[in-house]
């Protein structure tokens, strides 16, 4: 009821009854009721005493937990990478604004172009299992940039990255610059979601040479970072 803000004595009024149908059916989904079913409501106008009645069927269809995550179609991530990435637990109570997260952190990763996730019954009659249909996005981005300065010469540089290489969520980068001053070769790994969400795994190494009026250097360079990262979801 408190979910449903139709009290007596309200006016009659299509639209408020549509709102508070859908903020029923949201607040139904996050206290744990993910198989609900609601009514068409149903509202009798009495002419003489200017008054209504508004019937509602709700049929909550029990609380549930969460279960366990199923892969449905093309195996793009495992369930266990997809766990990692969910903010829920086998056992926590089910909440369909933890699904709409899940969705949102799966596009982030842009390697999907569409998300299906479907709650269906579990194992047992007080779970749900998560059912998830990934269809994957282009894993290649290939980008070049050619150029001309008065002080550098003429620069070209080219990089190609497979964002879903080392599965999973591993992007490797290989990037060269050939230019009348600057030559530079480089390859990394970065690893999204590696272990746990939003962290962050990058293993890079380049080998770089720079032959200016000031100085003429060759560098190698091997690193890596392991980052915890915030964002907006």
């Amino acid at each position: 009821r408190e979910a449903f803000p139709i009290k007596e004595q309200d006016p009659v009024d299509a639209e408020k009854v549509t709102a508070a149908l859908a903020s029923l059916k949201a607040r139904l989904g996050q206290e744990g009721f993910p198989f609900a079913r609601l009514g068409e409501p149903d509202v009798t106008v009495d002419h003489e005493s200017h008054l209504a009645t508004l019937r509602l069927s709700v049929e909550p269809e029990g609380a549930r937990r969460f279960g366990a995550i199923k892969v449905e179609g093309k195996r793009l991530f495992s369930a266990k990478h997809l766990g990692r990435i969910a903010r829920f637990r086998p056992g926590d109570p089910y909440d369909s604004q933890r699904i709409e997260d899940f969705r949102r952190a799966l596009i982030q990763t842009s390697l999907v172009s569409s998300v299906q996730i479907t709650p269906v019954p579990g194992a047992r009659p007080d779970t749900v299992d998560i059912q998830v249909k990934l269809e994957p996005a282009p894993p290649h981005t290939i980008a070049g940039e050619l150029g001309y300065g008065t002080g550098e010469g003429v620069r070209a540089e080219l990089s190609w990255t497979h964002r879903n290489l080392v599965k999973p969520e591993g992007a490797v980068t290989f990037a060269t610059i050939l230019g009348t001053r600057e030559q530079s070769l480089s390859a990394q790994l970065r690893r999204n979601n590696y272990k746990a969400r939003d962290r962050v795994l990058t293993v890079q190494a380049a080998a770089h040479h720079s032959n200016f009026a000031a100085y003429d250097a060759k560098t190698f360079t091997l690193s890596g970072t392991l980052e915890r990262q915030t964002n907006i979801i």
